[in-house]
């Protein structure tokens, strides 16, 4: 009897882990200082800037709408660092 009990705790604990992680990952930044709708200037080496407006967020890849018309995923750890226009 204490089986049951057992399996149906470890199940529901599944399932509220699952829930937790699908959760985490759609609230978007993922500790990114950056929001969708920012304007950034991405940096990969000097002269290697790259400007896009940040479309969506995923854990460190941020898909981009820049100057060409096809949307791109850039991952951010692999980047120098990135800068965003000071609000005026």
């Amino acid at each position: 009897m204490r089986h049951h009990w057992i399996v149906a705790l470890v199940v529901l604990g599944s399932a509220v882990g699952v829930y937790a992680a699908q959760s985490k990952s759609s609230a978007g930044a993922d500790g990114l200082p950056m929001a969708v709708g920012d304007t950034i200037t991405v940096i990969y080496n000097p002269g290697q800037d790259r400007e896009c407006r940040v479309e969506e967020i995923r854990a460190t890849f941020v898909r981009c709408q820049g100057q060409r018309s096809t949307e791109t995923w850039i991952n951010m750890a692999q980047a120098a660092g990135f800068t965003k226009p000071s609000a005026r």
